[in-house]
């Protein structure tokens, strides 16, 4: 059983929607960031990023204080504004091919959470959550829901037909071109009608964001302990998609330190577990067990000389027998985490601009991986076990204040 609630939204003025709504990962670098930050003074990332504005130079106390205060001062002057009562949330995206994601933002309890309800596949870091609860701690905010996968779609996008009704209450384009629409459904009818649905449902599976549920948590348990709040409160943002809309797409693999001569003696020690055979062409896998490689002498085609041992979900994935075979036993590479020879590219980067990283010789080699799929994911979080670090690169990516959850 999944306990969802309606909340009551902070959200841009609609004429400002398209200014305040902003991205925050999804590969973006530091100076694009700065960028926005400069040329946008209505932009959510002042809020969410305070730290740009200052760098190293104060302390994450004083990043905070300017986070609160830009929040507030959004508000003071209207630029943001908070719907009158609760309801759920339809939220699309249509991107310029004509490819629609749609689903629903509304609260979860995060009950479930605490009691494995809401299922999760990473590890998080201590340090990352205690920085994050800070942030909710000086704003009070939340602004960017977490991205969950449903496996009972059907049921959400019939409700979804039957109530996406009228205008809706934001309707605006990103840089990117993709038409970002919300509607709202605060009929307490509706609200009873999915939230009897969602009580029929097992369990839900977190895609992206288990650093801001980890927070959530964290926060809302420690005010629930001095405030007593009702469960009604006690529940995070989350965007909720059916998991067969997920795009999911793999992380691909740089390796640094090989030079000629260890790249030989890589590449031999290699041929001991897998076919490794050379391609004139570009080496994309198709299938799982399939990996690309390409270093200064081209691309390979990997794939195992017999079938790989494994005895949970986690050690059956590609991205587990990379690090396992390869990156472990043969580079000595032991913590994926932390090793600088090691870096990951999002598996939407071009074969093109991978060759073109090795040839530069800013990386040494780069591994190519078949994305894993939503039932492998679903079985990693169902053992309670985790994948290693950023093995999947999931979509859509959404925006940061576009819907705001208030504490």
């Amino acid at each position: 059983m999944v306990r969802i609630f309606p909340f009551a939204a902070l959200r841009p003025n609609a004429e400002y929607a398209d200014q305040v709504a902003c991205h925050v990962g999804g590969g973006l670098q530091q100076a694009e960031l700065l960028e926005e930050l400069v040329q946008n003074p209505l932009s959510y990332l002042h809020v969410v990023k305070p730290g740009l504005h200052f760098g190293d130079k104060e302390t994450q106390e004083i990043h905070y204080k300017f986070a609160g205060n830009y929040f507030r001062q959004m508000l003071e002057q209207q630029v943001l504004t908070k719907e009158d009562e609760p309801g759920i949330y339809i939220y699309r995206q249509t991107f310029p091919d004509g490819h629609v994601f749609e689903g629903l933002v509304l609260g979860i309890s995060i009950i479930d959470y605490l009691e494995g309800s809401i299922k999760k596949h990473e590890y998080t870091l201590t340090e990352k959550e205690a920085k994050m609860v800070e942030h909710i701690t000086h704003t009070g905010v939340v602004g960017e829901p977490v991205l969950i996968a449903n496996p009972n779609g059907a049921y959400v996008k019939d409700w979804i037909r039957r109530h996406k009704k009228g205008d809706s209450i934001l309707a605006f384009s990103d840089k990117a071109g993709i038409l970002h629409e919300v509607w709202l459904e605060s009929a307490k009818e509706g609200i009873a009608e999915i939230q009897q649905g969602f009580r029929d449902i097992d369990a839900l599976y977190i895609a992206d964001g288990h650093h801001r549920i980890a927070a959530s948590s964290l926060y809302l348990t420690h005010m629930h302990n001095e405030r007593n709040w009702p469960a009604s409160k006690m529940c995070f943002m989350a965007y909720v998609l059916s998991d067969e809309d997920l795009w999911i797409k793999p992380f691909h693999r740089l390796v640094k330190g090989l030079d000629d001569k260890s790249l030989e003696l890589f590449l031999a020690k290699l041929n001991a577990r897998f076919t490794c055979e050379a391609s004139a062409t570009q080496v994309i896998p198709s299938s799982k067990g399939e990996f690309g490689l390409y270093t200064r002498k081209g691309w390979f085609k990997l794939s195992f000389r017999n079938v790989a041992d494994y005895s949970t979900p986690a050690e059956n994935l590609d991205v587990s027998r990379l690090e396992k075979y390869i990156f472990g036993e043969i580079l000595g590479i032991k913590d994926s985490k932390t090793d600088n020879r090691l870096g990951f590219v999002r598996g939407d980067m071009r074969a093109n601009e991978l060759e073109r990283m090795v040839d530069s010789g800013s990386t040494d080699a780069a591994f190519l991986l078949f994305a894993n799929t939503m039932h492998e994911i679903q079985e990693v979080a169902d053992a309670g076990q985790v994948m290693p670090p950023k093995s999947t690169w999931i979509e859509p990516k959404l925006l940061t204040g576009m819907l705001i959850q208030q504490f």
